[in-house]
């Protein structure tokens, strides 16, 4: 939550229901596979451990490294 600058989870929580109403409103929704089709998005040595805990679910999945943020 820091690095959204939210300090509590229910300004979390309602900060998450303006940004899917804002979404829906716009009528530009789409699924962005770099969130649905990832096993985990982080830091290189978070995603390698979530790979490291899901043993043979991770067969086949590469490390890689996105800026998630570009256009």
């Amino acid at each position: 939550m820091e690095l959204l600058h939210i300090s509590t989870v229910d300004e979390l929580r309602n900060s998450h229901k303006k940004w899917v109403e804002e979404i829906l409103k716009t009528k530009k929704y789409v699924r962005e596979s770099k969130w649905s089709q990832s096993i985990a998005v982080g830091s290189k040595s978070f995603v390698e451990g979530i790979k490291e805990k899901l043993g043979i679910r991770a067969k086949g999945r590469k490390v890689g490294e996105k800026d998630l943020y570009a256009l």
